[in-house]
């Protein structure tokens, strides 16, 4: 079983704070998105002015439904960090 790095709200702000990257650059390469989504949820350019990017250094625990045909993830939700393990080893499931 994987440990967990329980840490409350207000210190996540301090952390993600931290992570922040200076340059507000899209990392992703797919990103804006163009098309068109089922419910409208598109991340598109003017949705991306509110985004605070950060640098990949930690690593979430993410329960959620399944993968949909899009390669999203279906009703996910945030449970934890983990400490135990390298953001660089992290690999999509199967």
């Amino acid at each position: 079983m994987a440990r967990t790095l329980v840490i409350p709200l207000f210190s996540l702000v301090a952390v993600f704070d931290s992570l922040r990257q200076n340059d507000h650059k899209c990392p992703f390469v797919n990103l804006p998105e163009t098309g068109r989504a089922r419910w409208g949820e598109i991340l598109d350019a003017e949705k991306m002015e509110k985004c605070v990017w950060v640098r990949p250094k930690l690593v979430a625990v993410i329960e959620f439904l399944e993968w949909t045909e899009g390669d999203r993830l279906r009703h996910s939700k945030f449970v934890a960090l983990r400490d135990d393990k390298n953001p660089r080893e992290v690999v999509k499931e199967a």
